[in-house]
């Protein structure tokens, strides 16, 4: 009886032991898995990320060139029209800037959220129990930047044949988020203090500030000014007697610090 049970005991720590076993290499397998998502997606996470990185940088390059062709129909300038040097006065060139006047260089497109939270006031300045309210909203943006050309400073050299344009530093000139990108989240009404429209707005207002801000950190006006001193240059080059021929103006551009 006694070997009977002994070996009983035996068959029961062997099963209690395969069981064991199996359940750990069960969560190994389980654990792999998850791994192997976790890193599938991050992978991916990436790969979307180079991807609207290299889609950012082609739209920035086809805004540059529809912007060089705009501002050569808009001036009607041909350079190959007229192969004669003329004599280039600062009235010529401001001319030809002040058909212009904004030139918007660069675009900073963002996606936000923000949280709101209030309470109505009660006596002695304190919160009334039971008004707070609070509320998530996010939002898509589009901030331009760029300079008026009407403020651009235009130098004439006769002696060094040479014309320096002073482009004004680049300034924001927009910020737009539009009615239909706004969503709200987790609205919780107080009591007698509901969210309103009014809130809404006043969070969006002063979260567009704070994308403003993080735009300029990130170098939007740095940019814009690169971008600003290009185009013109560009489009200054298309006037006959500008480049880098015989008897041709040397053309600098430089922006006001």
């Amino acid at each position: 009886m006694d070997e009977d049970l002994m070996e009983e005991t035996r068959d029961e720590i062997f099963v209690t032991l395969w069981r064991k076993r199996k359940l750990i290499v069960w969560l190994l397998v389980v654990l792999l898995v998850l791994a192997l998502i976790f890193f599938l997606r991050l992978a991916h996470k990436r790969q979307e990320e180079l991807t609207q990185e290299m889609e950012k940088q082609n739209q920035q390059m086809e805004y540059q060139e529809q912007l060089i062709i705009a501002l050569r129909e808009s001036s009607g300038m041909n350079k190959d029209n007229d192969k004669s040097i003329p004599v280039i006065t600062s009235d010529t060139i401001k001319e030809q800037l002040s058909s212009i006047q904004e030139l918007v260089t660069q675009e900073y497109i963002y996606t936000n959220s923000d949280k709101g939270e209030d309470s109505d006031e009660w006596i002695f300045g304190w919160d009334r129990p039971f008004s707070e309210k609070s509320y998530i909203v996010t939002y898509d943006g589009t901030i331009k930047a760029g300079i008026n050309l009407s403020d651009a400073v235009v130098e004439v050299d006769e002696e060094s044949h040479t014309i320096t344009i002073i482009l004004p530093p680049s300034k924001i000139t927009d910020n737009n988020v539009p009615q239909e990108s706004v969503v709200t989240h987790n609205i919780k009404n107080g009591l007698f203090n509901d969210v309103t429209y009014e809130d809404l707005n006043n969070l969006v207002a002063q979260g567009k500030i704070r994308m403003e801000v993080k735009a300029v950190e990130r170098g939007l006006l740095t940019k814009a000014d690169e971008e600003a001193r290009t185009l013109v240059k560009s489009f200054l080059s298309l006037i006959p007697g500008i480049g880098s021929g015989e008897g041709e103006y040397t053309l600098i551009v430089q922006t006001s610090s």
